[in-house]
């Protein structure tokens, strides 16, 4: 996990982004950005990705030196699960995150939320009843917690803002001035 988040951190210095600090929970590390508005899906797509990716690479570098060592194979495979599972389109997985981006862009904030919220729901609800009947989360009380985690942030999760309405405002190149119009970011 922690090279996971430290690609997501190189991304962000590499696209601009200014850290303010790394959160540690139970399931993982999530890493707090000051700025969080960036102009592009691009540059989107390089943050998201990024951690994903470092797990593929930390996963190969494992497979070409297999054998030299005992822990390699099961780095190996923890790589591969890690990345397995946040590239799911999952909120609030990088892999959710980039495809309710991808929507957004095409349908607008509200339809993509709702749009990941079912296929969230879904795709937690299938993965809980399969790994329910292997047993699964009767025997991994981490797998069965994280389950728990993703069930719950379905409910909880809650947008702060319209993300297309602020790009649109700071990002537009002609301003429009109204003195109805503002933006509030809790």
């Amino acid at each position: 996990m922690t090279v996971h988040e430290c690609a997501h951190l190189l991304a962000a210095f590499l696209i601009g982004l200014r850290p303010e600090r790394m959160v540690f929970y139970p399931f993982g590390v999530n890493l707090k950005l000051k700025n969080r508005l960036l102009p592009s899906m691009a540059d989107e797509f390089i943050l998201y990705i990024a951690g994903p990716m470092a797990n593929i690479v930390m996963a190969l570098l494992a497979k070409l030196f297999l054998n030299r060592f005992s822990w390699q194979e099961d780095f190996y495979i923890k790589n591969l699960l890690l990345f397995a599972i946040n590239i799911l389109p999952v909120l609030p997985l990088d892999g959710g995150i980039l495809v309710k981006r991808a929507m957004s862009y095409a349908w607008g904030e509200k339809s993509a939320v709702r749009c990941m919220r079912v296929i969230s729901g879904l795709v937690i609800i299938s993965g809980g009843v399969i790994l329910w009947r292997e047993n699964v989360l009767c025997r991994n009380f981490s797998l069965f917690f994280f389950f728990l985690f993703l069930l719950g942030n379905l409910f909880t999760a809650k947008e702060k803002y319209n993300v297309d309405l602020l790009r649109g405002l700071m990002f537009s190149k002609r301003k429009v001035k109204c003195a109805k119009a503002r933006v509030v970011v809790m």
